[in-house]
């Protein structure tokens, strides 16, 4: 397996990286998902030259978006991640963090408190940079009780601006923490720079993953071949949230799907849950 010829072998970076307060280079973004056996919680900021975005949503016998806005979060010092608004916060370094999303009606959604075992980075296309924290352990309060969850966040920021681009991205968790996909399959900026990777997390830190040019992504699946063994992660979708982020040059149709998944390697079937999203368009 050649990792070391891959563009995305992970960095086990530590204290060379920190989750920043947002706003880093012309465009940040970071997301978080919860997956809590049948249902997920998902959250996205968005802060770049051109516009700001936050929104939340979950799944629950059924996509709920509890918000999803445009304006300027407030900012709470400047060393790590740490905003907020009427609805929304979320604070974060690389060792642990929490979040609570409210209701228009100011009455408490869900809340997260979790910690962070594992910081992996590298780079993509147009010298961006991008932190992967797989297998997050969380507690999470939902209806009023508190359950253990698995979560992922990824934190990424372009120095330039990102033109046009086209992805898909598969990540999800097995077994309630046995280990962690993640996998994406994209096109950045006008030259349409080819970017794939396929990993599978394990909460010991160690990854094991695909060369570049051996990993690809269909509507409904991904597939990769790993010391010789194919793999392949089917999934099967639950629901679907979308929104369309405008700016005055920007405009981006995302789509994330909360999917039962399946990942088939050596003859063995495992299953769990996912998040498959998509996104196409233009960021400034």
């Amino acid at each position: 397996m050649a990792t070391t010829q891959s563009k995305t072998t992970p960095k086990n970076s530590g204290d060379d990286v920190r989750q920043f307060q947002l706003g880093v280079g012309s465009h940040d973004g970071t997301q978080y998902n919860f997956f809590l056996n049948d249902k997920v919680f998902s959250v996205r900021l968005i802060d770049s030259k051109d516009l700001d975005h936050y929104s939340a949503w979950l799944y629950d016998d059924g996509i709920e978006e509890i918000v999803n806005g445009n304006a300027p979060m407030d900012r709470i010092g400047e060393d790590n991640l740490n905003v907020e608004n009427e609805q929304f916060k979320i604070q974060s370094n690389d060792e642990s963090g929490s979040m609570r999303v409210l209701s228009e009606d100011k009455e408490l959604v869900f809340q997260v408190d979790f910690n962070t075992p594992l910081t992996f980075d590298w780079g993509t296309p147009l010298g961006a940079a991008v932190i992967h924290q797989p297998l997050i352990h969380a507690n999470l309060t939902y209806k009023g009780e508190t359950h253990e969850s698995i979560g992922y966040c990824k934190r990424y920021w372009f120095h330039e601006d990102t033109d046009f681009l086209a992805w898909r991205f598969i990540e999800g968790e097995v077994g309630g923490g046995q280990y962690m996909v993640w996998t994406a399959d994209g096109n950045f900026g006008g030259d349409y720079n080819k970017y794939d990777y396929f990993k599978i997390a394990n909460p010991n830190g160690s990854i094991v993953q695909s060369p570049d040019n051996e990993s690809y992504h269909r509507d409904d699946g991904a597939f990769a071949t790993i010391d010789n063994v194919k793999h392949e992660v089917s999934i099967e979708g639950l629901g679907t949230w979308s929104t369309i982020i405008r700016g005055e040059e920007t405009l981006l149709k995302l789509r994330q799907r909360f999917c039962k998944m399946k990942v088939m390697r050596a003859g063995k079937v495992e299953e769990g849950y996912a998040i498959n999203e998509t996104g196409t368009g233009a960021i400034r």
